[in-house]
């Protein structure tokens, strides 16, 4: 419910919005970004912001997953410009992130929270909180962008109950 405007800009759009569907993938064209082929519902406000879409407490599933966005996005190449506080949360972290690499994260709950601001050349994540199983960070996020190798970074605190728990995520299974 709510205004859209005059067509094509939508320039006063202002909806209370209440979506679902089992592929949001189908939307990747009109979002100008890859979404991921999963199933979906959403709810919140959405308005226009200038060349952006103000999302106002939006909340929603991403698969298993709970999701809520509340910020500033733009349908720019890699969202850049977006600037959105986001919160995650669901039963399988490996799951969820199956796209990036197959069997490489631990498949454990999961939660993260954090203000995630999309640069040219990356992404940043500020006041940002993760668990997954007994693992827990906190801290800034720098990932480089197009690839995670071009200039990545975190600065911040990881804590868990043993430093051999990190090795599921790559580093040597020897560790005390």
């Amino acid at each position: 419910t709510g205004r859209l405007g005059k067509s094509p800009r939508f320039l006063t759009l202002n909806l209370a919005v209440e979506a679902s569907g089992p592929d949001l993938a189908l939307f990747s064209g009109t979002a100008g970004v890859e979404l991921p082929s999963r199933s979906f519902e959403l709810r919140g406000g959405l308005a226009r912001d200038g060349d952006a879409l103000r999302l106002d407490a939006m909340e929603g599933r991403l698969d298993e997953a709970e999701v809520s966005a509340s910020g500033r996005l733009r349908f720019a190449k890699r969202l850049v410009g977006s600037d959105l506080l986001l919160r995650v949360a669901g039963p399988d972290f490996a799951r969820f992130v199956r796209a990036a690499e197959p069997g490489r994260f631990p498949g454990e709950p999961f939660a993260a929270q954090g203000r995630l601001r999309f640069q040219p050349d990356g992404y940043d994540v500020e006041e940002g909180e993760a668990t997954v199983g007994s693992l827990s960070a906190a801290g800034t996020v720098r990932i480089g962008a197009p690839s995670a190798l071009d200039g990545s970074s975190f600065s911040g605190h990881v804590e868990g109950a043993a430093l051999a728990d990190l090795a599921a995520w790559g580093l040597p299974e020897a560790l005390p």
